[in-house]
């Protein structure tokens, strides 16, 4: 089996060539998919917008390369900001909270008398200020170049819906992300149907749960299924680092008015920062998962020189539990070993975060186990799995 890292490397040094082919939008590095459903085997993948059996050879994705396996997956990608009139809205969460918090609906007014409206990811903190700001996308608050707009929450026709002006606003292939002032409303440092944030977290693997709200579509669960990724826009902007997420049963992880929206792991942690995906209802095509694309959340907070604060209540409202974890064993393969995996390295059982429950994951697993009074039996089951997510 190829070292992760390996193909990592090599995903990188092949990128620019693998854009050279036809109907190329993304290649970034994740499990194989076999008639829909992930395996455990890390593949380089190519995204594309559609698959053709009519290219000729030289055309068409190697099936592998340098000895790395590929898989050429069909989806389209966009920036999932909704460009709205007060007559033509699709009202999904229109509410006006009283106290500003993360997961709501934030719009910027244009010059022509339009609404772009997103998700306002979370209340942020300026560094140097202390200001509080509202976080979302730069393509919502109108690009890079949107300094001085006006935001909303929710709309601009709705009273006292001002928030404050846009302070910053960065989209250049590492970020998409803008904050604007919060000028007249009480915040919270929540997210709707969440609750508290407990700060941030760089650690980001294949197969680790995460969660969003977004105003659109609300609270959606997922899986990060890629890391690393590359990604090309419409508007010709190349995203890189970007983490691919997969939805987490029939429904799109997030479609149009989205944007904005930060993704959380288990704990309650912002790890990244959503800005488009694929609507799979809106493009008529249920046979393409809806996943999503997102950046790191550090260097949204390094580019925007901002801090996520925490706040003391850990109140939710309306979270659905959380699915069982599977019974793990030596033997086992696939994406929640990787979870596995990385949570024995948080707890400093390090141990190669490769979806391979091998002896050595077996032997941390019972070091583990001895030091936390569980029966050292190198099998992961619910006891295990809540004590390593403490």
């Amino acid at each position: 089996m190829t070292h992760p890292n390996r193909i990592i490397e090599l995903k990188r040094a092949v990128t620019d060539r693998l854009f050279e082919f036809p109907n190329v939008i993304g290649v970034d590095v994740g499990y194989k998919e076999v008639r829909g459903a992930l395996t455990d085997q890390l593949t380089i993948r190519v995204h594309v917008t559609e698959k053709s059996n009519d290219l000729p050879a030289d055309k068409r994705i190697p099936s592998q390369i340098e000895g790395v396996p590929t898989d050429v997956i069909e989806s389209h990608y966009a920036y999932q900001v909704d460009f709205l009139t007060r007559d033509t809205i699709e009202r999904i969460d229109e509410r006006q909270y009283d106290v500003v918090r993360g997961g709501t609906t934030i719009s910027v007014l244009d010059a022509r008398g339009h609404a772009h409206s997103g998700t306002l990811g979370l209340i942020v903190k300026d560094k140097t200020t202390g200001q509080h700001l509202a976080l979302t996308n730069a393509h919502v608050t109108g690009g890079a170049l949107s300094e001085g707009e006006t935001c909303f929450h929710p709309y601009p026709w709705t009273q006292d819906g001002r928030l404050g002006r846009v302070v910053n606003a960065v989209r250049d292939g590492e970020v998409d992300a803008a904050v604007c002032k919060v000028e007249r409303h009480r915040v919270s440092y929540e997210v709707a149907q969440i609750g508290a944030v407990s700060g941030t977290s760089d650690a980001i693997v294949t197969g680790m749960r995460v969660k969003k709200r977004g105003r659109q579509t609300q609270l959606t669960h997922g899986t990060v299924e890629a890391v690393h990724g590359t990604f090309k826009m419409s508007d010709g902007i190349i995203f890189r680092d970007v983490i691919t997420i997969r939805p987490t049963g029939s429904s799109d992880f997030s479609v149009m008015g989205d944007s904005g929206a930060v993704v959380l792991n288990e704990q309650n942690q912002v790890v990244a920062h959503l800005f488009a995906g694929f609507d799979s209802k809106r493009f008529n095509r249920t046979d393409v998962s809806g996943r999503s694309l997102a950046v790191p959340m550090w260097k949204v907070l390094r580019a925007l020189d901002v801090e996520v604060p925490t706040a003391s209540s850990t109140a939710t409202v309306d979270q659905p539990a959380t699915p069982a974890r599977p019974v793990l064993r030596l033997g086992a393969r696939g994406p929640e070993v990787g979870v596995l995996q990385s949570l024995l390295t948080q707890n400093r059982f390090p141990v190669t975060v490769d979806g391979h429950f091998g002896n050595r994951t077996r032997y941390a697993v019972m070091i583990f186990q001895l030091e936390n009074s569980l029966q050292p039996d190198g099998i992961v089951g619910a006891e295990t799995w809540r004590r390593l997510a403490v």
